[in-house]
């Protein structure tokens, strides 16, 4: 289980994100998310838990996103992406070194695998603080989803091994035809939606 804490250190202020709006469904695959609110008093529960707003405020929130690949793809070459998006508009990607925001080409995936693992793979994206604190005003959307090195793509990659002596590597190639087999089978799911005040609860700006 990977752990990352801050999305809004991690995102800046204005940067942009994966492309993960793909949605639509793929056999056995799917994707989805535990949002957990957490009150002074220690009381837990799904978001959004009924913590007293004077007494027994919200205090922090955790998030952990969960991707399941179809068992046909099971050992397969291929990655996990997660990303979000505000109002439409793509922000950032989680990834091995937390979250981070996006300037265009390719998009770096939560992990990148030689054999696609079978079962339900778990990173926790968010734990501690308030989210909306951290990603600012607006209707958010996290996505995650996979995409695999299918036939097609090894073809392409073997085909194209004379470009790695020029500055093209093998991850690269890889990541290349995976993102593009995801984008094409439509393999990410929207898993967790959420609308923040352009004012906090405790009267404060974003």
């Amino acid at each position: 289980m990977k752990s990352r804490t801050s999305i809004q250190h991690g995102l800046g202020i204005s940067l942009v994100g994966i492309l993960l709006a793909f949605g639509g469904n793929a056999f056995a695959a799917n994707a989805g998310a535990s949002f957990i609110d957490t009150c002074a008093n220690g009381q837990s529960g799904p978001h959004p838990f009924d913590c007293e707003q004077l007494l027994n405020p919200l205090v922090k929130q955790r998030i952990q996103v969960s991707i399941t690949p179809d068992a046909q793809h099971v050992g397969r070459i291929g990655a996990f992406y997660v990303g979000v998006r505000t109002d439409g508009q793509i922000r950032g990607n989680f990834t091995q070194k937390g979250w981070t925001g996006w300037s265009g080409g390719l998009f770096e995936p939560v992990e990148l695998f030689e054999s696609l693992p079978g079962g339900t793979q778990q990173y926790v994206v968010m734990d501690g603080g308030l989210l909306c604190s951290q990603i600012g005003p607006g209707t958010t959307e996290l996505w995650a989803g996979y995409g695999i090195l299918n036939d097609n793509g090894e073809v392409m990659v073997k085909n194209y091994k004379n470009n790695l002596s020029k500055g093209m590597t093998y991850e690269h190639l890889v990541r290349t035809y995976v993102q593009h087999e995801m984008s094409v089978s439509e393999r990410a799911w929207k898993v967790l939606e959420i609308t923040c005040p352009a004012v906090n609860s405790d009267g404060g700006s974003f």
